[in-house]
């Protein structure tokens, strides 16, 4: 229960505006879990998608499968230096809920740490130096 306040509050802090169903969270379906990463891989922040982008990988319209899990791993590794204890085939599979919530704990945190990065590297950028 405490984790699926932790992805709650995570997926709020990365602009997720919609209703977290946590019967279908806590049911170890991977699907539900994985909308939420193919959120934010690729809706969550510009900054990221264009990091992730940047990396090679695509997630935006991608079908909730084998290969996006696939892929969102090795872009949590690439991109954010994330090696998660999960695997992709655990994470496919029925059952492993904490863990799964956790790595989309995890990965939302990174997420935000990265656009909030990016962000104020913007607007150094755009501060005009005095001389």
């Amino acid at each position: 229960k405490n984790n699926l306040r932790k992805v709650s509050n995570a997926m709020r802090r990365c602009g997720f505006v919609g209703r977290l169903n946590t019967s279908d969270l806590r049911s170890g379906n991977p699907t539900p879990v994985l909308r939420l990463v193919q959120f934010l891989l690729s809706e969550s922040s510009r900054h990221v998608a264009m990091a992730v982008a940047t990396s090679g990988f695509v997630f935006y319209s991608k079908p909730l499968d084998r290969r996006l899990c696939e892929d969102a791993f090795r872009a949590a590794s690439s991109v954010f230096d994330y090696r998660p204890r999960l695997t992709p085939s655990q994470f496919m599979s029925d059952g492993f809920v904490e863990h799964k919530l956790m790595f989309v704990t995890v990965l939302a945190s990174k997420c935000h740490d990265l656009h909030l990065a990016k962000e104020r590297e913007r607007q150094l950028a755009s501060v005009k130096v005095k001389a």
